[in-house]
């Protein structure tokens, strides 16, 4: 409010993040150019592979109305040997493939441009285009719709929270009752277990093996590995583990 021409701020409070409305109201009231959020682009990224697992990258455009996806055309894939004008008059779906990287070469394609296995190719549409045109071409994975989280973390609450709001049951594990008690406050549609995650029959009793995903966020990376480990043994979940060192 002195003159600087543009000012950044590091705001990581759930109070101060509830919604976007508050935010927002920050950025005004306090003439601010960008709000930075580390944990909650984390759990932005998480969210992202748990909705889309068949994408090697995803990134929102327009307030997420707009998504670019990045795929890895296998070899049994229809898009295999097909030119991009052939494949705009089969598919009805809305959608641009905007760039595709074969080998070391990076292409921007146009209509004669033909694809091929081993591409990595950029798709841009909508969400729910995304959603249509991978399930047409059998390559849409089932998205994580029950996922456990260990550990009470910043980032756990900001995915529990995405995650929840888009219909996924969410379970988050941790030992200490203080963060416990501030989250189930937070978010009262998810369930939240006060306990020793690195005990195995914990995990077993609350359903480890029957979980479509398990995300390690606690503030021990050796603890997130094992319990890792841990999961991948007794499960088919997608596994996501993080570590800081």
């Amino acid at each position: 409010k002195l003159g600087a021409a543009h000012t950044i701020a590091r705001i990581r409070n759930f109070e101060y993040n509830s919604n976007e409305e508050s935010s927002n109201f920050l950025k005004q009231e306090l003439n601010l150019s960008l709000v930075v959020n580390p944990e909650f682009l984390a759990a932005q990224e998480l969210f992202n592979i748990l909705k889309l697992p068949s994408a090697v990258n995803i990134e929102t455009f327009a307030k997420r109305k707009f998504e670019m996806i990045e795929l890895i055309l296998k070899p049994d894939t229809v898009l295999d040997g097909m030119s991009l004008m052939e494949i705009r008059k089969k598919f009805s779906e809305k959608f641009l493939v905007c760039v595709v990287r074969r080998g070391e070469e990076v292409y921007i394609p146009d209509g004669n441009f033909v694809l091929k296995a081993g591409d990595k190719i950029g798709l841009t549409a909508s969400p729910a285009e995304i959603q249509k045109l991978l399930k047409k071409l059998s390559i849409l994975r089932k998205q994580a719709r029950n996922v456990m989280i260990m550990g009470a973390s910043r980032i756990a609450y900001y995915l529990a929270r995405l995650l929840s709001n888009s219909g996924n049951n969410v379970k988050i594990v941790d030992l200490d009752k203080k963060k416990c008690d501030e989250v189930a406050a937070l978010l009262p549609e998810t369930t939240v277990i006060c306990g020793d995650g690195t005990e195995q029959e914990l995990l077993l009793e609350e359903g480890l093996p029957n979980m479509d995903a398990f995300v390690a966020l606690t503030g021990i990376d050796e603890e997130n590995i094992m319990i890792s480990l841990y999961a991948s043994s007794v499960s088919q979940a997608r596994v996501i583990t993080k570590i800081n060192r």
